[in-house]
Formats: C-alpha cells, structure tokens, sequence
C-alpha cells in the first residue's frame, strides 16, 4: 500500500481553506458597513460644505440655514465608508476641484 494522503483529507483542508477565506472577505465587506467614527464623518460633511460653496449653492445670504440643513441631513443617517465614497463621487463629478491658478509674476522688470 502507498503512503498517501488520503482524499478525505484534501477535502478537509480545502473546506478549511474555504471557511477562512471567506470569513477574511466578510470581515472586510463588515467594516465597511459599519458607521464612520463622528471625525470621519465631519470631515466628509465639511468636504460636501466646500464643495456646495464653491458651486456657489452655499453664499453669504443662505450660509447659515445651509450648512444647518447639510449638517442635520448628513449627520443623522449612519454613514458608512461605502456612502462615504458615494458622496464624495458625487460632488467631486459635480463640482471638481478648480485647477490652481498660475501665480502672477510680481518681478519688477529692468
């Protein structure tokens, strides 16, 4: 008789495999289900404030009643790392940042 591994157990070790593998994919999937910490989440709001400011949806005269709003809006649902990078699609797409504006040349000439 050979000495080999008999194929229950290969079967085993693969559906041991199988099991951890998987739990690994799970607990990445989970963490970015669950809520971003309160810092994370207003720094995501604060990005979406700039942003509306910058479109010029945000000015001086509905300033104050917008970012309320904007703040209850996003502050009450339970944003998680996938939501997060939705929103930050979404107004990155809607209003990109503005290329960097070349720097005047202030050198007296001669």
């Amino acid at each position: 008789m050979d000495r080999q591994p008999s194929y229950n157990l290969a079967s085993v070790t693969l559906l041991t495999l199988f099991a951890f593998f998987s739990r690994s994919f799970e607990s990445v999937s989970a963490r970015e289900k669950q809520p971003l910490i309160k810092a994370d989440q207003d720094e995501c709001i604060g990005i979406i404030l700039m942003k509306l400011i910058q479109s010029g949806f945000i000015h001086d005269t509905n300033e104050t009643h917008s970012t309320r709003k904007v703040h209850d809006l996003f502050g009450r649902i339970a944003l998680n790392e996938k939501g997060r990078k939705l929103l930050m699609a979404i107004f990155n797409k809607a209003h990109p940042d503005p290329p960097p504006k070349k720097k005047k040349n202030l050198a007296v000439p001669i």
